[in-house]
């Protein structure tokens, strides 16, 4: 049944193939007897090869299918802030502001999910969420405190939502135009756009986002130190305390991924029971930089010399009672 049918879109390119599947592997295993098909937005740097590792995630899984859409990667080659501004984030993001133009006018709504996620619960009711009016649902950033309304351009009375997880209203943003807006923004207000693509959907759709339930995107900000936090915590209280509880989409937002060595996320775990059941299984955790013995020995030589400061240890950035989260068993 068609209507039944839930639309999830991801978007990658070549480098972030391995996280992509993981993602997609904890969909289908935590939405079993959903119809799904996986809408993978690729550029031409994705090798067959790739193609058939992500299509391999969903077998055995019947009712869940990948499908491909190929977008040009060189149409965003000169986007705003991409390799300055969180340096992990590739053209690939952009892709998003494609929807209208990627999918047909049968497709009426689209969940869109990052690939540094997983999915520990049933979508239905997200999927079900009534969006009537508005552009898309999405979930309160964790640095929604401290963004530059100024720069952005309107009241920080509206907030500012992370474009991790997006339920989007494809018939709003085709009656609306939606894409004409992004492009206009991107070509004429780039000093704007610092976040990329989840700035330039913030300044468009002010106005006109559904708040959801912070379980739906569940950000490493939500559980920091009251130090660390950079929101307004005591105005989300039961809302973070109903996300720490009931969990379902989990977005890694901090710069070392699960897949890091230097990932200190208290649900890292979790992650790595996902990725052991796909065709990745005998993956180790990576440095996010290689390890060069010379360059080490460099900075211990300017430390000693007092040429450069001691090295801290890693600051644990997370509340201690968010330690042993559940799930973790």
């Amino acid at each position: 049944n068609l209507m039944d049918m839930i639309h999830i879109v991801c978007s990658t390119d070549a480098n972030y193939i391995m996280p992509t599947g993981v993602m997609i592997k904890s969909v289908c295993m935590s939405n079993r007897d959903e119809s799904i098909n996986f809408h993978v937005i690729v550029d031409e740097s994705v090798s067959g090869w790739q193609r058939k590792q992500l299509e391999e995630v969903v077998e055995g899984h019947d009712r869940h299918h990948v499908l491909f859409h190929l977008v040009d990667g060189k149409l965003f080659s000169d986007f705003p802030q991409l390799g300055i501004t969180k340096t992990y984030i590739t053209k690939a993001t952009y892709y998003r502001l494609l929807f209208t133009d990627i999918f047909g006018t049968d497709i009426h709504k689209l969940l869109y999910l990052d690939g540094d996620m997983i999915i520990t619960g049933s979508l239905r009711d997200l999927w079900e969420t009534n969006l009537d009016g508005y552009a898309v649902g999405a979930v309160t950033d964790m640095s929604e405190g401290i963004h530059d309304y100024h720069r952005l351009g309107y009241p920080a009375s509206l907030g500012y939502f992370n474009a991790g997880m997006l339920l989007v209203n494809l018939d709003y943003w085709r009656k609306h135009k939606a894409k004409d807006l992004f492009m206009d923004i991107i070509r004429n207000h780039p000093e704007c756009i610092k976040y990329h693509d989840q700035d330039v959907m913030n300044i468009v759709f002010c106005r006109s986002k559904k708040m959801l339930p912070m379980r739906y995107n569940f950000q490493d900000g939500f559980m920091y130190k009251p130090e660390r936090m950079e929101m307004d915590a005591k105005k989300y209280t039961e809302n973070i305390e109903d996300a720490v509880n009931n969990y379902i989409v989990i977005h890694y937002t901090a710069t070392a991924k699960p897949w890091h060595k230097e990932c200190l996320h208290p649900l890292t775990p979790l992650w790595w029971r996902y990725l052991s059941l796909t065709a990745w299984k005998g993956y180790r955790a990576k440095r996010r930089f290689p390890y060069n013995p010379w360059r080490k020995a460099f900075g211990d030589c300017l430390r000693w010399l007092h040429l450069r400061p001691a090295l801290q240890p890693a600051d644990y950035p997370y509340a201690d009672k968010y330690k042993t989260l559940k799930g973790n068993e």
